[in-house]
């Protein structure tokens, strides 16, 4: 039994900085709004900003991690440098430098995903993987809850400034955490081993497909299976993250702005996005035990998202409070299909990326978050929410014939 599995104090590292940026996620979109004085049209370029930061970082870090095996190292400075880029953001109220900055806070932030994602599975055996991923994956999702929580309490009592200096205190006090609670492995085994399974299992259906293709009536079916097991399904993965994210980032990059028009109160924005947040890290685990992962999970996730994010105008326009009550459903459905996503992407990632190349499915995911970040913000001025929320579920449909195109093993 693996190593992150029995000590789950390797989770802590985690705790603080994942609940800092849970408040700096809707924070960011109000402050830009209120304070800064900026259009939608400018948050989206915000927001297309940090994913292009996440793209380099996630590279950055995946090639570094796999070619150094500097896991913890990586995990320290992506959490020391979010922190003190977090302290930059308080005293900067020119919007060109909180770009800039906001930018560097991205490329830190991404830095600790990577080398994350193959400590678990290099300290556990692949039987094991699901369980583990979806733990972690939860704990991160119950802190950004937490984070919410805080802004929603926060944010009525403190300037914005004041909680910008708190989230910096969480990244800055899970950096020295990470050296304490988390170890490199000793080997590097696991995730080569697990990859060498999957090319195994592939030949043997070869050679139980070779004897067919002489047979009459089983031939074009035999050749046909040989060149789909001959296709890996990692560039249509990647194609799949892409959509996905874009059209998670189309739904949600304007939704702070949209919900504050709906309800006015800042606090219920924060809470909806709390309700989402809990329904996705309540699901995580769930997912784990009961082995919910593999393409079939991401594409079932896909369909389900696509409907929600139609629904969200008419649940918004029903009378007040019949309106809250059914966007709390469906931001906790919401919450809950994206859990199965990333606990069965995450694992898909590390599986199907060769050597060297595990910070691609991040790197693609944030190709889809500045298209869909800078997209929402042009589309969402020019011809309001309800195009923007129609589109976001287009493009979930176009990730789901993408992920259609990969190969389950």
């Amino acid at each position: 039994m693996g190593y992150l599995r029995e000590g789950r104090l390797w989770l802590v590292p985690y705790v603080p900085h994942e609940a800092a940026f849970g408040t700096i996620s809707v924070l960011v979109p109000l402050y830009v709004i209120t304070d800064l004085k900026q259009s939608m049209i400018f948050l989206g370029v915000l927001e297309a900003a940090w994913g292009a930061s996440i793209i380099l970082g996630s590279l950055l870090s995946g090639y570094v991690c796999d070619r150094l095996a500097r896991y913890r190292l990586l995990v320290f400075v992506s959490f020391a440098g979010s922190g003190l880029a977090t302290i930059g953001l308080t005293f900067f109220h020119d919007s060109l430098a909180f770009l800039l900055l906001y930018s560097v806070q991205a490329l830190f932030y991404s830095a600790f995903r990577p080398p994350s994602n193959v400590l678990v599975t290099e300290w556990n055996p692949p039987d094991e993987w699901g369980w583990v991923m979806s733990v972690y994956t939860s704990v991160r999702a119950i802190s950004w809850a937490g984070g919410l929580l805080i802004g929603a309490f926060l944010t009525p009592f403190l300037e914005f400034g004041r909680i910008f200096l708190l989230c910096a205190g969480l990244s800055l006090l899970a950096s020295p955490l990470s050296l304490i609670f988390l170890q490199d492995p000793p080997s590097f085994l696991d995730r080569r081993l697990a990859s060498l399974e999957r090319a195994v299992t592939r030949a043997e259906y070869v050679v139980e497909l070779l004897p067919l293709i002489h047979s009459p009536s089983l031939s074009r079916f035999a050749r046909n299976e040989l060149v789909q097991i001959g296709k890996t399904g990692f560039g249509s993965f990647l194609l799949g993250a892409l959509s996905f994210s874009l059209a998670t980032s189309f739904l949600f990059t304007q939704m702070p702005v949209f919900l504050r028009g709906a309800f006015l109160n800042p606090t219920l924005v924060f809470a909806l996005f709390f309700s989402g947040t809990m329904a996705s890290a309540l699901i995580r685990p769930v997912a784990g035990a009961w082995g919910l992962s593999g393409v079939r999970i991401i594409r079932m996730s896909c369909v389900f998202r696509c409907l929600l994010a139609i629904l969200i105008v008419p649940a918004a326009a029903l009378s007040y409070p019949s309106s809250l009550y059914a966007c709390f459903a469906v931001f906790g459905a919401l919450g809950g299909m994206y859990a199965l996503f990333d606990v069965a992407s995450n694992l898909l990632s590390v599986e199907m990326s060769p050597e060297g190349k595990v910070g691609y499915f991040f790197a693609f995911f944030g190709i889809g978050e500045i298209v869909g970040a800078f997209l929402s913000g042009v589309v969402s001025t020019l011809y309001g929410f309800s195009v923007t929320l129609a589109l976001s579920g287009f493009m979930f449909a176009v990730a789901l014939v993408m992920f259609w195109m990969v190969p389950e093993p």
